[in-house]
């Protein structure tokens, strides 16, 4: 896990394109504690964010749902940012 809040947490992880291509990724999804509370806002990040084009904004790859119904963004990873894992 690279950061953990009273919300959600983001992790690091894998991505293949549709061409094979392998990428590092930043998984952000909101603890399952409050899911049911936040869900719709997390849709809507996920809506407006997808729309923005911009150097300066972080460029949303996807958005899965997990069996469990925790919805998660995949982003590309910051190049100034590094994630620290234990």
């Amino acid at each position: 896990m690279c950061v953990e809040g009273h919300y959600g947490e983001v992790l690091k992880g894998k991505h293949t394109d549709e061409n094979g291509r392998v990428e590092d990724v930043a998984i952000k999804r909101l603890k399952q504690t409050v899911y049911d509370k936040f869900a719709s806002e997390f849709e809507k990040e996920f809506s407006i964010m997808v729309q923005l084009q911009h150097p300066n904004i972080v460029h949303i790859i996807g958005q899965s749902i997990e069996r469990t119904s925790r919805s998660q963004l995949i982003l590309a990873i910051v190049a100034a940012y590094t994630c620290k894992i234990k």
